[in-house]
């Protein structure tokens, strides 16, 4: 075994702009390479004018060799053409919730325009700071329009676009005094939620201000200073009814029966929102229903009553050009998993399906007939797309990735199976996933595989937390299935209730068998084709994909080969969490005493290192090296095949591009090494190749001694 911290780039290295996208002629088709996928470029906003004519992206690709990203805002027509460039998006940003934690997630900071769409506004994180600027539309001019002592946090355009409205937090002077402060004293131990949070990011997570106060930019004078009362209430105004596609700007209640989604005011003055229906799903959450009224104000709803108009996953509602009929995505297909979009006609009850389930759409804004989308497909990452909501119809207008043409993909097949359930109606009864094949497929070999068995929505890039990069081991001979867990669908209990149902012991721990049983169902139906070599079956994952493999590798011996980025149930789970994070219950969540390891025995992987002898790669963030660190003692100590990386600065998601870099290449090299017998000959890897040569002896030496002990019991008996 080894461990080894993997550096982190140099400070100095800042990425330069994301200044066009390049035209890409035609050329002979090619293989595609790790490379393709890391430089991949990412869509993480979109944005519409207010007439619709014209939309606005930022646009963020990685620069590994740097380990950081290039940035750049683009302005399109909404029916398609050429991009324009009309500004730096800045440094990448994590995602922060309210708390001040993080999961690793990069969140694209929205783009708002100017009432006469001449102007876009965006925030902009540089130097540690971030502040709001504005682009005319045609790129021709940049500014800055705030210098202020602290993050700008939200911003709102004025109804007549002379002034800018927006929220700042604490100032950094402000900030870093207090941070020393706190740090020259010692945290108190329960100023943090969990362990890691001590590891990553190293202070207790700064919760984010509820009411940080309201400035004004006022751009005839380019001058900022704090708003009045009249101002504030002005902003609130602003940011709940402003940017409502469709809505414009009318003042509307922005919440209706509960629902806190906003509402949207069709052209005839009726009006759609989501209610909520007081059922709860397993996760908690209230579900939602369509609902609609005559009036502007709400009064008489007339709710929806199909079963395609509720759920929890419905975010937006629009209403037609003819104030007809109300459009809305919602999970559907067979497996509950799709997304689609539904049109529902208040006046006759009908509903059709205008996108059928299978693409993946976000970030949807109105623009009279068409919905313009951001769209992912199993070949194709984010690009932006206009649906025609009257027949369906979907046309792309922007590509970002125009280089993928030249790349020769193999064939992605959908393919559905059924989930096996001990317990009924706990599960949808189907779950869905693609085969992805090799480009040069041969339908008279049996080919080895690996599994990616999260979430197989969406491009097929690197499943959940994109750590392996699927197109590349299609590439290199590995045929690919990318299969999704089903979710659990178990309505009218809270969070602890279906917590404590799913990891019940007397019920066989349902959660785990489910996950386990529909992975291996989904292996079994593609290996009934007759193109699987059983034996060379590899899998692993991030989150959910690295513990439940991890539990299948001592449960099952049907796996070759697996490489996670940690973390399993287990007692340490007990002492992650701080006094004040502490979330669960001990009656299903119990301490490790002796009646506690009564429950957490069966499910906790170190306890059963001895059945395990699948090779496995550790790719581990350093915010989450806790997670694993019994279970490398143990594997350690029984002597198994392993080998374990550990990245600094990273949290559950990994998000800098060199820590990506190095996880494809070494994911790719892991995979064909021991399902391929294959080894690259780059001089630089010839280290890692003799670690792993030395682990292959191991297990060869282990399996004989196990069919040694099994021939010597049989003997005995």
């Amino acid at each position: 075994m080894v461990l080894t911290l993997v550096p982190r780039a140099h400070a100095e290295e800042i990425a330069t702009v994301l200044r066009e996208i390049p035209i890409v002629p035609e050329s002979p088709k090619r293989l595609i390479a790790i490379d393709d996928l890391l430089r991949l470029r990412d869509i993480d906003s979109l944005s519409l004018s207010p007439d619709g004519s014209h939309l606005a992206i930022m646009v963020r690709q990685a620069v590994p060799k740097q380990n950081t990203y290039r940035t750049g805002w683009f302005v399109g027509s909404s029916t398609g053409g050429d991009l324009t460039f009309v500004g730096d998006g800045g440094d990448a940003r994590l995602l922060t919730f309210p708390d001040g934690t993080t999961g690793g997630e990069i969140a694209g900071g929205p783009g708002r325009w100017s009432p006469d769409g001449k102007w876009l506004a965006y925030l902009v994180k540089r130097n540690n700071e971030v502040q709001l600027w504005r682009s005319r539309s045609d790129g021709r001019v940049v500014e800055q329009l705030t210098h202020n002592s602290a993050d700008v946090r939200d911003f709102a355009w004025s109804d007549d676009g002379r002034i800018v409205y927006f929220t700042a937090g604490t100032p950094h002077a402000e900030l870093k005094a207090r941070d020393q402060a706190e740090a020259w004293r010692g945290y108190r131990f329960d100023d943090f939620r969990s362990v890691s949070e001590i590891t990553t990011p190293g202070h207790p997570p700064r919760p984010l201000e509820d009411n940080p106060p309201v400035w004004v930019v006022d751009l005839e004078v380019a001058r900022e200073r704090n708003a009045n009362a009249e101002e504030s209430k002005e902003f609130e105004r602003l940011r709940s009814v402003g940017y409502m596609a469709g809505a414009g700007g009318a003042e509307l209640p922005k919440i209706l029966n509960g629902a806190e989604a906003r509402p949207a005011l069709s052209s005839k003055g009726t009006l759609a929102w989501l209610a909520r229906t007081g059922d709860r799903s397993s996760i908690g959450l209230e579900l939602l229903r369509v609902t609609v009224s005559k009036s502007a104000d709400g009064s008489h709803p007339i709710p929806c009553l199909a079963p395609e108009c509720s759920g929890l996953f419905i975010d937006t509602v629009w209403w037609s050009a003819d104030a007809n009929r109300v459009m809305f995505w919602n999970l559907g297909g067979n497996t509950g998993m799709e997304v689609a979009l539904y049109a529902w006609s208040p006046s006759t009850g009908k509903i059709s399906i205008l996108v059928r389930p299978g693409d993946v759409f976000r970030g949807c804004a109105m623009a009279t007939n068409r919905l313009i989308c951001l769209r992912e497909t199993v070949v194709q990452p984010a690009h932006v797309v206009a649906i025609d909501t009257r027949s369906g119809a979907v046309k792309v207008i922007a590509d970002v990735n125009p280089e993928l043409k030249n790349i020769r993909f193999g064939r992605v097949q959908r393919f559905e199976w059924d989930v096996p359930s001990a317990v009924p109606n706990l599960y949808p009864q189907r779950s869905f996933g693609y085969v992805v094949y090799p480009p040069d497929f041969d339908a008279t070999r049996k080919y080895p595989v690996f599994i990616a068995p999260y979430s197989a929505s969406g491009f097929q890039r690197g499943d959940v937390g994109d750590e392996h990069p699927l197109f590349a081991y299609a590439a290199s001979g590995i045929l690919v299935i990318h299969a999704s867990y089903p979710f659990e669908i178990q309505l009218h209990k809270t969070s602890a209730e279906v917590e404590k149902f799913l990891f019940s012991p007397e019920r066989g721990f349902p959660y785990l068998t489910t996950m386990l049983e529909s992975t291996l169902r989904a292996l079994d139906v593609v290996s009934k084709r007759g193109i699987v070599d059983e034996k060379h079956v590899g899998i692993g994952g991030v989150s959910q994909a690295s513990g439940n493999p991890l539990y299948m590798l001592w449960k099952e011996d049907r796996i070759a080969a697996a490489s996670v980025a940690g973390g399993y149930l287990g007692p340490w789970m007990y002492y992650w969490w701080t006094p004040r994070g502490h979330p669960r219950s001990d009656e299903w969540y119990p301490a490790t005493s002796v009646e506690g390891l009564k429950w957490w025995n069966p499910i906790d992987v170190a306890q059963h290192v001895d059945k395990i002898r699948s090779p496995i790669l550790f790719n581990i963030s350093d915010q989450e090296i806790g997670a694993d660190a019994t279970l490398l003692r143990h594997l350690e100590d029984a002597r198994k095949p392993f080998d374990a990386y550990v990245f600094p600065g990273e949290y559950h998601e990994k998000w800098q591009p060199a820590h990506r870099h190095a996880i494809y290449e070494r994911n790719l090299d892991w995979f064909r090494f021991w399902l391929q017998d294959y080894e690259d000959p780059d001089p630089t890897k010839a280290e890692q190749y003799k670690r792993w040569r030395e682990l292959r002896k191991l297990q060869i030496t282990q399996d004989a001694e196990r069919a040694n002990a099994g021939q010597e019991s049989t003997r005995t008996h």
